[in-house]
């Protein structure tokens, strides 16, 4: 069921759990640099690992590939320039613009702190920290829970101060520590698990997700299973196929799609 803007806002004021993805990434970087969908994500390493592009297959097996030929150092590297050095660099661009403005804060950084004012908890299917802060910190401490691969040194994330600290979940891990976004990886960390947090998180909870496609079959497998379990779900996105808008109403639910740009 489609609505508009103004009726969703109205329906959320009461708070939600929040998924968000890489769209809430690309509004950080404001155009200043590019982020890249998963679907270009894997695109491209296949390019940097001489593979043919193989659409029937999923995006974890694909990225399997391209770990193993390009090595743990390369496949890292390529992450973190992509999604963390680069963002760092259009995050400084823009604040190397509003340096002498009399409203430092930028329209769209503006936007991430009104999103994530009322969401408890906010998963984040992104890699990288820096929107997770913009998001949360606005409202209160912040403590971001991440998931490791096996046998990789633990790391963790948390304000050094604040009693209470709102959790936010990266199933994904994060690029300034590990990743787990491959099949193998998946397999080896029983990544239902941590998909599972995030349907948890949504238990009995109204759900908003904003600049996700679901395009991890893992996840929305976890999604239709628990869909009875979670209240009305409320997806922004720019576009929605015919697949992904179907998962409500195969559960008898009407939720609500939000076209946005």
């Amino acid at each position: 069921m489609e609505m508009g803007l103004s009726e969703a806002v109205w329906a959320l004021e009461t708070g939600y759990c929040l998924w968000v993805g890489a769209g809430l990434t690309r509004q950080v970087a404001a155009g200043h640099t590019a982020v890249p969908l998963w679907s270009q994500l894997t695109v491209e390493l296949e390019s940097a690992a001489g593979i043919q592009v193989e659409h029937h297959i999923d995006f974890p097996n694909r990225l399997d590939k391209c770990r193993v030929l390009l090595g743990d150092s390369m496949f890292n590297s390529f992450l973190r320039e992509r999604y963390y050095t680069d963002l760092c660099c259009a995050l400084l661009s823009q604040a190397a613009e509003l340096a002498d403005a009399e409203d430092f804060l930028p329209d769209n950084l503006r936007a991430l702190a009104a999103l994530g004012q009322l969401a408890n908890p906010i998963v984040s299917f992104n890699i990288e920290p820096v929107s997770s802060l913009l998001l949360a910190r606005p409202a209160g401490p912040v403590r971001i829970l991440f998931q490791q691969p096996l046998g990789k040194p633990a790391y963790t994330w948390r304000e050094p101060r604040g009693r209470f600290q709102r959790l936010v979940y990266h199933p994904h891990g994060l690029v300034t520590a590990s990743t787990v976004m491959t099949a193998s990886e998946y397999q080896a960390n029983s990544q239902t698990l941590a998909f599972g947090v995030a349907i948890h998180a949504a238990f009995s909870n109204t759900l908003a997700i904003v600049g996700m496609s679901l395009d991890d079959q893992y996840l929305r497998r976890q999604l239709d299973q628990f869909r009875e379990s979670i209240g009305r779900i409320y997806w922004f996105n720019s576009q929605f196929s015919d697949e992904l808008s179907d998962l409500g109403s195969r559960a008898g639910h009407h939720d609500s799609l939000l076209g946005m740009e």
